[in-house]
């Protein structure tokens, strides 16, 4: 069975003139979450095709609702359902109980399959939002969302250009770093001293590319030097003064987390190149090998909640 993800970006739209953003919840007078609304109407009908990606693309179902916390409306969020699939080659089809070829696929028949998707918009004057993607083992749903999106926006104003990046990473390390059991912690050196080298019998004048002094299970860690990890990920404390190790002037530092039965590392050097993806698998049912609404949608919520709020946006 194929893993279920989801995978958090921030949206923004900025002025193609200057770089700036918009404020989401006023577009010259419009909010984007009503501009999103429209967007949806749009490619509700039928399939579209987008030659250039040789997929087609259409907007099955959506919800939208507020989200409310003590009596306060702090976001607002839209629930869908996009089906879109690929064309441009040929494929059987095979029954794998049998291994009879059931259809023969040809170059332009689409494979469609249904993605999840949240918008969620913090109320007030904020300029970024977020945008969660569903993916499904290998495939997944952002260059053909966002190139129809993108189009759509520049319909309504050719200035808008629709930005989405990874979020902020310090939410999503936070994350892991309150939720997750730290397996391992390597300290990795990437100019090895020749003095050292010679000790293990490596040649004279070939590198290492790099070595690495490794922790397991480091219980209390996090509790310990957390304050200096929290200075390293808002880059006001350089990576390799995180701890120091006698005899070991490290480079890098990469944490291995468990997470249910996820498991992710983090590079405290890369941080800005996060890429985050949640495996859902374990957490939602399926119908035909796809998630149900009723189990996924608690969970979107969940997590634009936990995002929105450890970004400092609600």
């Amino acid at each position: 069975m194929s893993s279920i993800g989801i995978t958090v970006y921030g949206v923004r739209i900025q002025e193609s003139q200057t770089n700036q953003n918009y404020l989401l919840n006023n577009l010259e007078g419009e909010s984007f979450f009503n501009i999103f609304i429209k967007f949806m109407k749009e490619y509700s009908n039928e399939y579209s095709n987008n030659g250039k990606l040789e997929k087609i693309f259409k907007i099955e179902k959506y919800n939208s609702g507020v989200y409310n916390e003590n009596h306060t409306e702090l976001y607002d969020y839209i629930i869908g359902q996009v089906k879109t699939g690929a064309y441009g080659y040929s494929a059987e089809i095979v029954n794998t109980n049998t291994g009879i070829i059931k259809y023969n696929k040809e170059t332009d028949d689409a494979e469609v399959m249904p993605f999840f998707f949240t918008l969620c918009i913090p109320r007030g004057k904020a300029d970024v939002g977020l945008l969660i993607l569903q993916t499904h083992g290998i495939y997944g749903i952002k260059t053909i969302f966002t190139e129809f999106l993108s189009e759509f926006l520049k319909g309504i104003q050719s200035d808008y250009n629709l930005i989405t990046g990874n979020v902020a990473p310090i939410a999503y390390i936070n994350r892991y770093l309150k939720e997750a059991e730290l397996q391992k912690i390597r300290f990795i050196r990437y100019n090895i001293p020749h003095d050292p080298a010679n000790q293990i019998a490596m040649n004279n004048g070939v590198n290492a590319e790099y070595d690495e002094y490794i922790l397991h299970k480091p219980v209390g860690f996090l509790k310990r030097r957390g304050q200096e990890i929290q200075q390293c990920i808002r880059g006001q404390r350089a990576v390799n003064h995180v701890i120091e190790i006698q005899n070991f002037d490290y480079d890098n530092i990469k944490l291995d987390f468990k997470l249910g039965k996820k498991s992710k590392t983090i590079n405290l050097s890369n941080i800005d190149n996060l890429v985050i993806n949640e495996d859902i698998t374990d957490l939602i049912n399926l119908i035909d090998g796809h998630p149900t609404k009723e189990s996924i949608e608690p969970i979107l919520i969940e997590t634009c909640t936990d995002y929105l709020k450890d970004m400092g946006l609600i």
